[in-house]
């Protein structure tokens, strides 16, 4: 979901979405190259979830740390 509401922040937001979105499919490739099968057998938004899950343990942060804000 795009939230900015005029055109700059929106060009933004794809332009900074565009690497995550390249560097999961890159290690879905790598993951498909390690059993043998199609990339395109596997599913984008599982791959995510997994990614997602993994990121904050390899951070050695809690989830609710990494979101904290500061105002």
């Amino acid at each position: 979901m795009l939230r900015p509401k005029t055109p700059e922040p929106v060009r933004q937001q794809i332009w900074s979405l565009l690497p995550t979105h390249y560097a999961i499919r890159h290690v879905m490739k790598d993951a498909a190259d390690t059993v043998g099968t199609d990339p395109d057998d596997l599913s984008f938004i599982r791959s995510y979830r997994a990614i997602r899950r993994q990121v904050p343990n390899q951070a050695g942060l809690p989830p609710s740390k990494t979101c904290h804000r500061t105002h």
